[in-house]
């Protein structure tokens, strides 16, 4: 019957949704390089990930129409106020012939630009002679090398008659910072008359607010959930992972038997109900496996959380409390009716295992 019950929230919730589609994704004023053209107009946002192939362009912000223009179209695009990627030639760790937009990090004697494949990010040092492809070591899920990276290596060559250089590329981090700074003391090296130009834009960050009211309401054994919760992303990076970090309340009733032989012998064990209130603030890492409008995730991290309950003995009630650090992990699905306002199913444990519920997030913007 339990498992029923879940069934039919599910339905519920997806019959909800509507049965059309809202834009999830902004466009943003830009301009796109063709061979024989510059066209301006806007640009679709997406992650770095996926800007390597291409880019969506409309004339207008709602992104309708729009058309995708590919490496065999376009020479470069560029966000206003935001990064700049050009299509950037050069041999890959197999030898391969590849072509990709990169973001351009740096100008000088040496380019340098950055892209990610595969969520792994890579960087492209150039000139006039030559493109070379840098990456860093790459590691199995166990701790193991599974493949060797070539960066320090290739920084040693090109910087080999530079005696300030010497041995920095040992200390020197694989990020977008360090390395634009070591390409900029190599091309004052190598050219100190000319002119260094940094492309540099840092990732921006992106912070919603979302207020969520769910409950399970089955009478006797019923659950009541609220929660304010900040939930921060890069976009850039992952439109599917942020941290969340906020306040929840739950209240929930139970029926447990309880056995009051202690009392009199001659009781059996009588069903009563148990009630708990839980107020918790957590920080949390979520996961969400798609982008659409329905949004299946998973979350887990640490909260710190104050459990009070009442537990029936003869007929008084008796107060427990209980404090502390916590583990967070939840399972759940948020159906989007509109950009802002969501049907969420949240199944949860913080000091207990939760009853799932199905409420109402809204998202502040």
């Amino acid at each position: 019957m339990f498992i029923r019950l879940l069934q039919t929230l599910f339905l519920i919730t997806l019959s909800a949704i509507p049965r059309f589609s809202f834009a999830q994704s902004n466009f943003k004023e830009g301009y796109i390089v063709t061979p024989t053209d510059t066209m301006h107009g806007y640009l679709k946002e997406d992650i770095e990930n996926n800007l390597t192939n291409g880019i969506t362009f409309s004339n207008n912000a709602s992104g309708t129409p729009a058309q995708f223009y590919s490496v065999k179209e376009v020479k470069a695009f560029y966000f206003n106020g935001e990064n700049h990627f050009q299509l950037v030639s050069f041999i890959d760790a197999n030898g391969a012939q590849q072509q990709y937009f990169a973001k351009l990090l740096l100008k000088g004697y040496y380019d340098l630009y950055a892209f990610r494949k595969s969520d792994r990010q890579y960087f492209i040092i150039s000139n006039n002679d030559t493109s070379v492809c840098l990456y860093d070591d790459k590691m199995l899920t166990n701790g193991q090398l599974d493949e060797k990276g070539n960066f320090k290596n290739i920084l040693h060559f090109l910087s080999i008659d530079c005696n300030q250089l010497i041995g920095e590329p040992e200390r020197l981090n694989y990020n977008e910072k360090s390395l634009i700074a070591y390409t900029t003391k190599l091309n004052q090296c190598k050219a100190p008359s000319a002119n260094n130009t940094s492309y540099y834009v840092k990732a921006k960050s992106k912070m919603n607010i979302y207020a969520y009211a769910g409950a399970l309401p089955l009478g006797k054994q019923s659950e009541y959930a609220g929660r304010i919760i900040a939930r921060f992303s890069l976009p850039s990076v992952s439109k599917n992972t942020s941290i969340n970090t906020g306040f929840s309340y739950l209240s929930r009733t139970t029926v447990e038997a309880y056995n009051y032989s202690y009392y009199n012998p001659a009781n059996p064990p009588v069903k009563q109900q148990r009630f708990y209130n839980i107020y918790s603030a957590g920080l949390t890492l979520q996961n969400n496996f798609t982008t659409g409008v329905v949004q299946p995730y998973i979350e887990a991290g640490l909260g710190f959380a104050f459990k009070k309950e009442k537990i029936p003995v003869i007929n008084n009630m008796d107060a427990r409390q209980k404090y502390g650090i916590d583990i967070i992990a939840a399972v759940g699905v948020e159906g989007f009716i509109t950009s802002r306002l969501a049907v969420k199913v949240d199944w949860r444990y913080e000091l207990i295992v939760n009853y799932p519920t199905i409420g109402i997030a809204y998202f502040f913007k």
